[in-house]
């Protein structure tokens, strides 16, 4: 009777983990033409394209941004960090004229 032994089993390597931000961040778009005139309401107007918490995912957001020779008309990128409001803070906000 001989032994024999099965072929060693190939191990993947581990995957990276993520490098997490302190906070979850929001990429936003605004785009406005040059030649409009009427004032939009900014929250109406601004666009959010994406969300992240870590490195990797902001990364991965920012290959997909089009460079300013490739966006037409006048148009701003903004990063945001979100938080969560409570409905207090949101009221009191209003009449402070801050934009929630």
């Amino acid at each position: 009777m001989s032994l024999t032994r099965p072929p060693p089993r190939l191990q993947s390597p581990p995957l990276p983990q993520p490098h997490p931000l302190r906070y979850t961040w929001a990429l936003s778009y605004l785009g406005r033409q040059k030649t409009t005139t009427e004032n939009k309401d900014y929250s109406a107007a601004i666009e959010q394209i994406a969300t992240f918490a870590s490195v990797e995912n902001f990364w991965n957001a920012m290959q997909w941004v089009k460079g300013p020779g490739e966006v037409g008309g006048m148009s701003d990128l903004h990063m945001f960090k979100q938080v969560q409001q409570t409905r207090r803070k949101r009221e009191t906000g209003r009449e402070s004229g801050k934009t929630v």
